[in-house]
């Protein structure tokens, strides 16, 4: 398995292949975790009102 170097918060919950490495940069992690932290609160808010099922 692959040690990353993760933003504050952030897990991986599966192992991490070597090649994957090379996507999951520092930057391209920490970008996702940006998104998540903006965007999380209304995804949530969404999917309890509904509009998140199909």
């Amino acid at each position: 398995m692959t040690e990353l170097k993760l933003p504050a918060g952030m897990t991986i919950t599966t192992p991490v292949r070597p090649e994957y490495a090379e996507i999951l940069t520092p930057e391209a992690l920490a970008f996702v975790a940006k998104l998540h932290r903006r965007f999380e609160p209304r995804r949530r808010e969404l999917m309890e009102s509904g509009m998140g099922s199909s």
